[in-house]
């Protein structure tokens, strides 16, 4: 290889580093792209959480926005049997959430250790709602409480907390 030849590999070399391509030279174009669209996808997605879960109608929406829901919790034994059909991959916790800890969300999903990145869930508001009978002492009131140990001990960037303040 002569000098000539030298420089122009090292040009060849420092344009490929830098990201420039010979338009000639469509195939290696075409690998870099495949190969940063390959990346791209491998990226982790972010990590919620879902509680009042039902059978999965906020789950979708947030998968649809690109999260992974790696864990629900729903009280309902047939709901539950829904969201675990309807989402085959993610942790479905099939109890009461007065009696679950963030601890045990954690621990039952492929959470673990890893930071979440939004807690969300819509309580029942049968109590509070204007069109029913409004029974401000109705036991089911009182989960919001029990959402916020929840966030609080989950400790998500960010949550979500769906209550209907108004119905009618």
């Amino acid at each position: 290889m002569n000098r000539k030849d030298t420089k122009d590999a090292e040009k060849r070399g420092e344009r490929e580093k830098n990201g420039y391509y010979n338009k000639r030279d469509h195939s290696r174009f075409c690998l870099l792209v495949s190969i940063n669209f390959m990346t791209h996808q491998e990226k982790e997605r972010p990590i919620a959480v879902d509680l009042f879960a039902g059978a999965g109608g906020m789950t979708l929406g947030f998968e649809q926005a690109g999260f992974d829901v790696l864990a629900s919790v729903e009280i309902d034994p047939i709901h539950c049997a829904i969201h675990q059909f309807n989402f085959p991959f993610w942790s479905v916790l099939c109890k009461n959430i007065i009696d679950t800890t963030g601890e045990e969300i954690r621990n039952c999903s492929s959470i673990g250790s890893r930071e979440i990145d939004v807690v969300f869930g819509g309580p029942p508001c049968q109590g509070l709602s204007l069109i029913g009978k409004r029974v401000l002492d109705d036991p089911r009131n009182s989960l919001v409480f029990h959402f916020i140990r929840l966030v609080l001990e989950l400790q998500p960037k960010f949550f979500r907390y769906g209550k209907c303040c108004r119905n009618g």
